[in-house]
């Protein structure tokens, strides 16, 4: 259904200052809607940052989203689903006393 995700494309425009931005599920289906993967992208370079739940599956689009400069891949599962919020947390503060 690539033109309801393109008509969903404009929830990704005008994000406040100072949001968060989360996007469940990126999968094959958003992949052949040209318009939804603009505004993901844009998105992503973006000042908001951005949690993404991105399917392990092939497409360009997926691949363009998990290469993207400020992406960083956690794979969840059942072994570290617990503690994976207390990493990606300590990661964040760590990024955020390097920058101050």
């Amino acid at each position: 259904f690539p033109e309801a995700f393109n008509r969903a494309a404009g929830l990704l425009r005008n994000i406040p200052q100072g949001s968060v931005v989360v996007m469940d599920e990126l999968g094959v289906m958003e992949s052949g809607a040209v318009g939804f993967c603009r505004a993901v992208m844009a998105v992503l370079d973006g000042a908001s940052p951005v949690i993404a739940a991105v399917k392990p599956k092939q497409t360009s689009f997926l691949q363009e989203v998990r290469s993207h400069p400020k992406a960083r891949i956690y794979p969840i599962n059942e072994t570290n689903r617990d503690e994976l919020f207390r990493t990606i947390l300590r990661e964040i503060e760590m990024e955020q006393d390097f920058e101050t």
